[in-house]
């Protein structure tokens, strides 16, 4: 019997190292796809995270001019200068700006989880919306900052993080680097109230409240400084106006010595550290444990400018915590024209929040021809 032949193919089994291969290079395949992505995502992240943080240089004296510009134009039109038109123009400086961009690149729904939390607190009005610009963020950081201290704003759910947080920083370090000197600037325009609103939002900043007037900010800054073993200070006010060179009646035109006098009623031993330190004749920093801001200004309209115009500044500073009084002087021009004249001087503290203080005194220049007939009647007695 012949045989057939089978036609049917046999197939051979795969090659084990064929499928090994394959599965390596699907795994490698899937790796370096991770790799990618997972580097991708990195250099994004990190990207963001360098966006956010503020320029090394912050504000310069570029912006400084730009915000005294804007506070001169508001003086000469006889607007008024307010803590919140003062962080309206220093949220609006380039440099701050600049850093308000960047936090909205970087972080915009922390941003807007931020604004909706100080909204429902009840910390910021509608006058600040949603930021979707630098000037709006930075306004936001700065209204944050200025309300740090209150307990129901530093719930878990409130706190932020480490980026934002450093945006606040960096938004509240710009506008207290920028301050100062429209203080000086203020001065240098002899404009009181501008001025009093400078020191008011500096004091506010470093405390971290929001009103240098509000009683519930005063409690938290007295609570603050008691749990340091420092008392709040109690000040009061005198003010002196008298003839430089001793004589018992000022003359037109001439020198007038001011004296303001601080009384310390808190005066006492207390565990208070010192605000500052100020050089001494002998090269040496002599500690200063309480200092005041005193701006003299007129109450009446002369020559030499009208009510409400700074006359002079001085600073009273306290060596001793014993210490009852403090005392300073600063010396002016006397009107050209006789008459009855009236003299101001507003006390605040860059330092301690609240502290204020407000005085007169009432001073008569004498005419030559006065005083030359109550000579006359002095010799005729």
């Amino acid at each position: 019997m012949a045989s057939v032949p089978n036609d049917t193919a046999v197939e051979e089994p795969e090659d084990a190292g064929t499928v090994i291969a394959t599965v390596i290079s699907v795994v490698l395949t899937a790796a370096v796809l991770w790799t990618a992505f997972s580097f991708r995502m990195y250099r994004k992240a990190k990207d963001a995270a360098r966006a956010a943080k503020p320029d090394a240089t912050g504000p310069t004296h570029k912006d400084i001019e730009y915000v005294r510009d804007l506070i001169a134009e508001q003086a000469a039109t006889g607007k008024q200068v307010t803590k919140e038109t003062l962080l309206r123009d220093i949220a609006s400086a380039p440099a701050m700006v600049t850093l308000g961009n960047k936090a909205v690149y970087a972080v915009p729904r922390k941003l807007r989880k931020l604004h909706a939390l100080l909204l429902k607190k009840g910390v910021i009005g509608a006058d600040i919306a949603v930021p979707d610009g630098g000037e709006g963020a930075v306004r936001l950081l700065l209204a944050y900052q200025l309300h740090s201290s209150l307990e129901a704003l530093l719930q878990k759910d409130a706190r932020l993080d480490a980026v934002v947080a450093e945006l606040q920083v960096a938004a509240a370090d710009g506008a207290l680097f920028i301050l100062p000197s429209l203080y000086e600037a203020s001065i240098k325009g002899k404009w009181l109230q501008p001025a009093l609103a400078t020191l008011a939002l500096q004091v506010c900043l470093r405390s971290g409240l929001w009103s240098e007037l509000d009683p519930k900010c005063v409690d938290i800054a007295r609570a603050q400084l008691e749990g340091q073993g420092a008392p709040y200070p109690d000040v009061s006010l005198r003010l002196t106006a008298k003839s430089w060179m001793g004589q018992p009646n000022i003359s037109p035109g001439t020198m007038i010595e001011v004296g303001v006098a601080v009384e310390r009623a808190h005066a006492g031993a207390s565990r208070a550290k010192y605000q500052k330190k100020v050089p001494t004749r002998e090269g040496t920093l002599k500690p200063v444990m309480e200092t005041y801001s005193c701006l003299v200004s007129r109450e009446s309209d002369t020559e030499g400018g009208s009510k409400g115009s700074i006359v002079g500044t001085v600073d009273v500073d306290v060596f001793d915590v014993m210490q009852e009084e403090a005392r300073s002087t600063l010396k002016m021009v006397a009107p050209k024209q006789p008459g009855k004249y009236e003299l101001r001087v507003d006390l605040r503290s860059a330092i301690v929040l609240g502290v204020r203080a407000e005085t007169t005194c009432a001073f008569e220049v004498v005419s030559t021809e006065a005083l030359a007939a109550q000579h006359q009647d002095d010799d005729y007695d």
